[in-house]
């Protein structure tokens, strides 16, 4: 059965514009075909075999001693001079413009994983996390994630936004806010927003905030059946290529490096956002 994890749907309906459609029906393919798009990677230098890279195990180390100050997007740029600083201090002529580029990245996931408990705390929501959600469709398809919190009845989505101006409504949230209420079968919901330990969780709709999302009222009902009809194409495109090749240009013609190295003893150099395709082929 095709699976699709919850936080990837704004993806898989063409809503998230850091996140191409066509690399998401990849990765389900992937998932289904690992061998066969595995070989294809390889062949054509996307993926290529090389030594394990000690110095990104060391680099990786030193992250995590300061993994749980990552906190605030203001402090990003402090934070990275620490770790960058001790690494040096074991390796001073390494090259570290590959494991920052991959730590940047890294900021903003530990970020948000980071401001949850505290957004939690803060509002006495329920904590998630708990359980796998899953809702399994007529056609055959399947949805699966874990729910940041719950506030009674309703579900909370937590996002942890960069910058000032990225506290808004994005059409991506709400796709994901709307699977959560499919597979928990609830019909109210909220994303609760944190810049710079500022907290916006109104449960009224404004500028910047949806507000309570009932996928019973006028306001958001159309919306999510639309949301349920465009998940349904997504599932019916990636059946589409499965007895036939993804063009795989779609997704890997615009890089200028593989997006990992190989070897006996594992996987190094990952390109930041492509992780799940590597984990799932090699």
């Amino acid at each position: 059965m095709l699976s699709l994890e919850i936080s990837s749907i704004g993806a898989a309906c063409n809503k998230n514009p850091y996140e191409s459609r066509n690399k998401t029906i990849f990765t389900q393919l992937c998932k289904e075909q690992s061998s066969k798009y595995r070989n294809i990677l390889i062949e054509q230098g996307i993926i290529q075999k090389g030594e394990r890279n000690h110095s990104e195990e060391e680099f990786n180390r030193v992250y995590k001693k300061f993994k749980s100050e990552i906190k605030n997007p203001n402090d990003f740029y402090k934070i990275e001079e620490k770790i960058v600083s001790e690494f040096k201090t074991q390796e001073p002529k390494t090259d570290t413009t590959k494991f920052v580029e991959k730590m940047r990245s890294d900021f903003k996931k530990d970020c948000g994983i980071n401001n949850e408990s505290s957004i939690i705390s803060s509002k006495k929501y329920h904590r998630g996390n708990n359980k796998m959600w899953i809702f399994k469709s007529e056609s055959g398809w399947e949805l699966k994630g874990f729910h940041d919190a719950s506030d009674g009845d309703i579900v909370i989505e937590i996002k942890t936004r960069m910058k000032k101006n990225n506290v808004r409504k994005n059409h991506y949230d709400l796709y994901q806010l709307f699977g959560y209420l499919l597979a928990m079968n609830k019909t109210k919901g909220k994303i609760v927003q944190m810049y710079n330990n500022q907290i916006f969780s109104s449960d009224e709709e404004n500028e910047n905030e949806y507000g309570i999302v009932d996928i019973h009222s006028k306001r958001f009902c159309r919306d999510f059946e639309i949301f349920k009809q465009e998940l349904n194409e997504f599932f019916e495109e990636v059946n589409y290529y499965k007895d036939k090749i993804f063009n795989i240009n779609s997704v890997f013609g615009k890089l200028n490096r593989p997006i990992a190295i190989y070897s006996q003893q594992g996987v190094n150099d990952i390109l930041p956002g492509f992780e799940k395709i590597v984990k799932l082929i090699i």
